[in-house]
């Protein structure tokens, strides 16, 4: 079909990284502001012109800062700083065993159980939690993470 363009070759904006999303939107926005159509300005760009046709909606509304990008916040943290250094202690300076838990290693679920004991929080360390959550960011050092407690 000559004219029209193949949907599934369309690129998912989305997946693009911050700053380059951002570019895009300012040199779609300066091409419209140029003359150029917001279809053309789509196909150039390989993205669906209803993309672009929000990104000068938003340049409409808010001006030239609507296009920045922005990172979500994410939902605040359930442990304080100092909870954390407390689990990273405990974590690190004992094996599961010495507190009666029975395996050999720290998993993501037994920290967990640590947490909910020593501060009555009860994290999702279930089967559908994801395996990078924020709290075992926080409790495993990275520089620390090879480290194994003696199981002595």
């Amino acid at each position: 079909m000559v004219g029209t363009m193949n949907l599934m070759a369309l690129r998912d904006a989305r997946s693009l990284d911050h700053q380059t999303l951002e570019e895009m939107r300012r040199m779609a926005v300066k091409a419209v502001l140029g003359g150029e159509s917001q279809r053309a300005v789509a196909r150039r760009l390989e993205v669906h012109h209803q993309t672009v046709c929000k990104w000068m909606n938003w340049y409409r509304t808010d001006g030239d800062g609507a296009l920045e990008s922005t990172t979500a916040p994410g939902p605040e943290p359930k442990l304080s700083d100092r909870q954390v250094a407390i689990v990273r202690r405990i974590v690190i300076g004992k094996a599961p065993r010495q507190l009666s838990f029975g395996a050999a290693f720290w998993t993501l679920r037994l920290v967990g159980k640590v947490i909910e004991r020593r501060f009555n929080t009860v994290l999702p360390f279930g089967p559908t939690a994801p395996s990078d959550s924020a709290v075992s960011r926080r409790i495993w050092d990275p520089r620390r993470s090879a480290r194994r407690t003696d199981l002595g």
